[in-house]
């Protein structure tokens, strides 16, 4: 159910993201909305702090680097993303983003040695012919 409202709660903000870069620069758009998940992050952080104090010590050296690495991809790809939103269709640019799973799968069955189930196969498969379907 959680899965479901975060999907509602992402599917809003790209509709949004795009209304909002029809009117205004894609620039202005990503950088308001950095600001402002910045600061909602700090009250984040706030709220957390003590569960934060006691792991803060754990994450220098490779924790560290790794917090950096995927910081740095989630920048370029929500910039990618957002640039992307203001010249095409939100639908397009959506459902093209949701082969993000697919790739999920291949990394964590080859780097993590995770395992996939049949269920998930077809779900994945399901994914990739919807995104044949719309591209």
């Amino acid at each position: 159910m959680l899965a479901l409202i975060v999907a509602i709660l992402a599917a809003l903000q790209t509709l949004l993201m795009k209304h909002l870069t029809q009117k205004y620069s894609t620039e202005t758009v990503f950088a308001l909305f950095s600001v402002i998940y910045f600061l909602l992050t700090l009250f984040y952080i706030h709220h957390h702090r003590n569960i934060i104090k006691g792991d803060i010590g754990k994450l220098m050296g490779p924790g560290l680097v790794l917090i950096i690495v995927a910081v740095v991809l989630s920048f370029i790809g929500n910039s990618l993303y957002h640039s992307l939103l203001s010249k095409h269709d939100a639908g397009v640019v959506s459902a093209l983003v949701s082969v993000t799973p697919l790739i999920i799968v291949i990394i964590s069955l080859f780097v993590m040695h995770q395992t996939i189930t049949s269920q998930q196969m077809l779900g994945i498969g399901a994914i990739v012919a919807g995104v044949l379907l719309v591209s």
